[in-house]
């Protein structure tokens, strides 16, 4: 699998599965990419998030997990 990107400078870039293995390893946290099963259910929460916390707010509450 490769996965088209963008780099923060706003280049374009391709992730292949060892680029994606090493994400994996280096975020602290699950690493969900389109086609797996949890994708769907990850795309709703971060949609959600962004809308209703767009300034990242809840990020300091303690009783929501990172």
């Amino acid at each position: 699998m490769t996965i088209a990107s963008t780099t923060l400078e706003g280049t374009g870039t391709t992730l292949t599965d060892a680029d994606i293995d090493n994400l994996r390893r280096s975020v602290r946290g699950e690493l969900v990419v389109a086609g797996e099963a949890r994708y769907d259910e990850a795309r709703r929460v971060c949609t959600l998030k962004a809308a209703y916390d767009p300034k990242n707010l809840f990020r300091i509450n303690a009783n929501i997990a990172p």
